[in-house]
């Protein structure tokens, strides 16, 4: 059974926002155990954010497709 039969999109994303949450803030914990200024915090917080996030993706299997190289348009250069 997959993930969109399970939970509803609204309990996806809502699940998706949490986690990202939980990985800003044990970065800016560790950064206060650091003693690191508020602008360390904020970036640490950033990093273990999208970081996270990012492994998550990719232990999933939710990589997203490489970008192409027209801009939006559907004629061809």
């Amino acid at each position: 059974m997959q993930l969109q039969q399970l939970f509803s999109p609204s309990v996806q994303h809502t699940l998706d926002v949490i986690g990202i949450f939980v990985f800003a803030i044990s970065g800016a914990l560790l950064a206060v155990r650091k003693n690191f200024d508020i602008f360390g915090i904020a970036v640490l917080a950033e990093v273990t954010a999208l970081g996270g996030g990012l492994f998550r993706d990719v232990v999933i299997g939710a990589v997203p497709r490489r970008p192409s190289r027209t801009s939006g348009t559907s004629s061809p250069r």
